[in-house]
Formats: structure tokens, C-alpha cells, sequence
């Protein structure tokens, strides 16, 4: 089940990671012998690079570049961890077309080290893909995928494993027009998702028996910046129950706050086919007016500031 984490400012994390880098440690072996080991270290930005925006772009390109000096003994260490999620704060600040060609870039340089290479993806499919990570990004996991499957080092269940991965990240990418489904309403008739009409449209795919859910729902339900969307008539909300047990949604479909759209999927269409990614409950999706996508299982500690910058 999904926590619920907060986000660390990505700005922060840039400004840090331009001004300081992972210093170098010293590991000593008690068998009277002392053996220096490189741990992770950023690139040196050159000094006629002076420009804020230029001097990010250089450490995103070469972000990775001292991994060929540093011995195997970092594979595991706990810096890389650190130093891939500042990377990843670093790549959200670009398109997703830039950041993932930054990625692929970056990877096609460790051709030479497969063993960095499968850690980067591997700590791309904790980080990325899995649906409880505060940094879960199925478009920066795309390229990841992709290298992994194109290396030619999976075995047969590998590959199928990556590849319904790489189907599920495709699937309803921002940007991409959301899939339609048809649901039942409160009042007993049937609807679809493109017949719901508004400028922006907050579909969230719920479970009212998960503690989770109901906790993130409090969340967006005490948002005065929701509220106040709501009443300017700039967004609705669409809940839909897709377990397909009637008695349990009627139980719950009147605990919605006023406004709210409850829906029904009674043949469990969007589970069987499957349409969307409900890998972990709630599964939320910003869409617009045209119900193309603009966020993709997102929380609310990314979505209402979001959503604060809308209002004039």
C-alpha cells in the first residue's frame, strides 16, 4: 500500500548538489593494510561555465561521469542511492523528452561497466517505478526499461517482466489522452470519462475499505485551494470504485464531500483489460479539459501546489 510522503524541494536539492559534492572516504582494513576507495563524487564544473542554468545542465550531462574511477566496492554504498535521487530531483527540473535523453545519454557511457549499468536500473525500478516511492516517475523509468531490455543480459522471465514494466509506464502518460471508460453514476445512470464535461478533471481510482486512500482523500478534501477551484467551476472531482462490489460502494458513495462525483465500474472493465495502472490505491490523474493527461498517479503533496499556481 502507498505511503504517504512528503517532497523535498527539488530547487534545494540543486542548489546543493551545484555548491557541494559527495566528498571521497577512506575504508581501513584491520588486516594491517589501508586500501583508499573513491566513493561517489560530481563532476568539477568547468570555471568559465558561470551561467546558473548552464552550470546544471553540464553536472545533468556528466552527472555520472567519475563512476569509472570509483572501484566496485561503491556498487553498494549508500551514497549512490543519495546521489541517484538528487539526479532524479535534477531531471524533473527538464521536460520529459530532455531529461529522459539525458538518461539514455548517460547510460550508453556505461556500455563499459555492465555492473554500474544494472545498478543505475535497478535503483530506477526502486525509485521510479515502484508505486510506494515518494519519487515514483514512469517517465524517467522509460529509458531505464529500455536499456535494460536492449543489453541482451536479461533471461526470458527478465524480459517479460520489463516488458509489461515499460507497458505499464507507457500507459497514460502525461500528455497522452486519458483512456475512456464508461461508469455508473449515483442516480443509477451510466456516464463515460470523456462525457464528463471540465477544465480540469481530478479522476481518482479509490478503495473506500484502504486506510491509505481515505487518509489522502482527507487531504485533498481540506484543500482550500481544491475548494476554491471547485467553486469557480475550474475542476471537478470523479471517484471511481473499481472492485466491482455495489453493496460497498453504495455504503461509502455518500461520504464524499459535496461536489464530488461518485462512478462505479460494475463489470471491473478498467481492472480487466486493464486501462490504468492500479497498482497501488488511491491512483490519482490530473486531466484537461480534452482529458489528456497532465499528471499520472500523483499525490497531493505534489498536486495542490500544482494547483496553487493556477489560481490568478
Amino acid at each position: 500500500m502507498k505511503e504517504i510522503y512528503r517532497y523535498t524541494s527539488c530547487a534545494i536539492c540543486i542548489v546543493i548538489l551545484l555548491l557541494t559534492s559527495i566528498s571521497c572516504r577512506e575504508n581501513k582494513r584491520t588486516d594491517r593494510r589501508s586500501i583508499t576507495h573513491k566513493t561517489f563524487s560530481l563532476p568539477d564544473i568547468p570555471p568559465i561555465i558561470g551561467e546558473a542554468n548552464e552550470r546544471k545542465n553540464y553536472l545533468t550531462a556528466h552527472y555520472w561521469d567519475n563512476l569509472a574511477q570509483c572501484d566496485t566496492i561503491l556498487l553498494q554504498d549508500e551514497s549512490i542511492e543519495q546521489a541517484f535521487a538528487h539526479y532524479i530531483a535534477l531531471l524533473e527540473e527538464y521536460p520529459t523528452e530532455i531529461a529522459q535523453l539525458h538518461i539514455t545519454n548517460s547510460l550508453q557511457k556505461m556500455k563499459v561497466s555492465s555492473a554500474w549499468q544494472k545498478r543505475l536500473i535497478d535503483l530506477a525500478e526502486h525509485y521510479l517505478f515502484d508505486a510506494g516511492s515518494p519519487l515514483m516517475n514512469e517517465s524517467l523509468y522509460i529509458p531505464f526499461a529500455e536499456c535494460a531490455l536492449a543489453g541482451g543480459r536479461l533471461d526470458a522471465y527478465q524480459q517479460d517482466q520489463m516488458r509489461y514494466r515499460l507497458e505499464v509506464a507507457h500507459r497514460n502518460q502525461p500528455g497522452s489522452q486519458a483512456a475512456d471508460f464508461q461508469f455508473l453514476r449515483a442516480d443509477g445512470s451510466k456516464s463515460s470519462l470523456h462525457q464528463t464535461q471540465a477544465s480540469q478533471l481530478l479522476l481518482v481510482f479509490y478503495d473506500p475499505e484502504c486506510q491509505n486512500c481515505q487518509a489522502i482523500l482527507e487531504d485533498l478534501a481540506s484543500s482550500t485551494i481544491l475548494q476554491s477551484l471547485q467553486n469557480q467551476n475550474r475542476i471537478k472531482v470523479l471517484m471511481i470504485y473499481t472492485e466491482g462490489d455495489e453493496a460497498i460502494w453504495q455504503a461509502h458513495r455518500n461520504h464524499h464531500p459535496k461536489g464530488w462525483i461518485s462512478g462505479f465500474d460494475p463489470n471491473e472493465k478498467i481492472k480487466q483489460k486493464p486501462l490504468y495502472d492500479l497498482r497501488a490505491m488511491p491512483s490519482i490523474y490530473l486531466l484537461d479539459a480534452d482529458k489528456k493527461v497532465i499528471f499520472k498517479d500523483v499525490l497531493p503533496e505534489k498536486l495542490i501546489p500544482y494547483l496553487e499556481k493556477t489560481i490568478p
